[in-house]
Parts: structure tokens; sequence; C-alpha cells
């Protein structure tokens, strides 16, 4: 099972500019196209037993969306076959922000166009606005949206890729529904992600397992991730009314 849209995007972007009307966006100068990221994702439903999958990010380059050039990664899990999540981002000079997600399955393909870039991480904020969404290209209604996040402290962490000393941010996302979440990170890079599904009780914890090394440490703290989180393709379609 894969906790999407608002999952896992878990890397910064370095970039010149963004949006339409502005000059060409040159790739990430540390991570080249190609370059991936694995995370250990583990369930635990109300009463049930843990399962586990592997989430995978690979940053697929510069990307033009909706008429302007984007940042685009894609991640995908293995417990969910031909599902892949795509996250548009944009760079305001200091933090990655995410301006659109796109999800499909191969037949139905879900898209979230935000009025204002955000994150969910790196930056105690608080962002509201209205996202438009979109079925199989077709706009579909436009609802309201919001984050909030604060600033948890300094914490350490062990995950399968290491032990790190990394900050913890505590937020409630609410696309069609709130969401609270902890997320921790290191320099740019989102080490660890928890939070207990609203809309099932189960839950979900994301731990690093491997990624590009200049990722990891090279980079200044400056950099900031920029992350997707937690609903599944099967509650956007609900929300769509779609079968």
């Amino acid at each position: 099972m894969i906790w999407r849209l608002l999952l896992v995007l878990m890397i910064s972007t370095a970039v010149a500019g963004c949006g339409a009307g502005s000059a060409a966006i040159a790739p990430l100068p540390y991570a080249p196209a190609g370059a991936t990221w694995t995370y250990l994702v583990t369930e635990t439903p109300p009463g049930g037993s843990s399962t586990t999958s592997t989430t995978t990010l690979v940053y697929k380059g510069v990307s033009g969306y909706r008429g302007s050039s984007y940042q685009l990664f894609e991640d995908t899990n293995n417990s969910s076959p031909g599902i892949t999540e795509r996250i548009y981002m944009v760079w305001d000079g200091s933090l990655a922000r995410i301006k659109a997600e796109l999800l499909t399955d191969g037949t139905t393909t879900i898209e979230l166009v935000f009025d204002k870039t955000w994150v969910l991480n790196q930056t105690a904020e608080s962002t509201s606005g209205t996202v438009q969404r979109y079925l199989n290209g077709t706009f579909v209604d436009a609802i309201p949206w919001s984050v909030s996040t604060s600033d948890g402290g300094i914490v350490a962490v062990i995950v399968p890729a290491g032990s790190f000393t990394t900050r913890r941010w505590d937020g409630i996302v609410d696309v069609g529904g709130p969401q609270p979440y902890s997320s921790y990170t290191s320099a740019h890079t989102e080490i660890k992600r928890q939070f207990t599904s609203v809309s099932s009780g189960t839950q979900v914890i994301f731990e690093l397992t491997s990624g590009e090394a200049l990722s990891l440490t090279s980079r200044p703290a400056t950099e900031a991730t920029a992350t997707t989180l937690l609903l599944k393709f099967s509650d956007l379609k609900k929300q769509l009314k779609i079968r």
C-alpha cells in the first residue's frame, strides 16, 4: 500500500529560477538526472501486523509542466507496481517548494495544482490557498488547502542509512482533510517521516536507506528539503468519486 500524494520527496533543489516567463532553468548542481534515494516504509494498522516496502525517489531533471519549467522528481513503491507520483518544484532562493503533483496508475491520472508554492519542513510557517484538481487532464474543481509547520528542535535519529543529528518539524497538512505529521531533516535531506493516518489509523514510518552521497554530506543547510506526503491514491479517487 502506498501512502502518496504528499508522500516522499526528500531532497533540495538549488535552481536558477522557475515559473512561466523565466530564463532557462539549470539542472541540480549536485544531483545528476537519475540520482536516486530509497526509503524503508513500515506500515502498522490498528491491531494488525507491520508490513514493509521500499519507496524509490528519482530526480528526473528539468521538465515542462503546464507552460512552465520545474525540477521534476518521481517516486514509486514496490508494493504498488504501476503507480507513479510526479512532483514539480520551484526554488525561491532559500527553500525548494512544491507547486504541483501528479499521480497516475496508467489508467487514471490525478493532478493537484496549488495556487502557492509550499513546504512541509525546513521552516516554521503557515500557508493556505486553493488547489485545482484535475482528472485525466480535465479540470474537476478547486478546494481549500493549508499547511502549518513548527520547529521541534534537534533530535538524534538512527535509520538504515546511519545515525544523523536532525531537526524535527511537526505539522498539519490539509488537502481534502487534515493530517498531522513529523519530519526529521539533516542539512537538506529528509531522514525520517512518521505519521498516523487520520483516515485509517495506520502508523506509517519512512526511513532513509540510501541516497546520493553529496545529497547527504556536501550541501549547506540553507538548501532545504521539500517533501510530499500523506494521501493514498485510493483516497484521492474517493474524493473525486472515481471507482
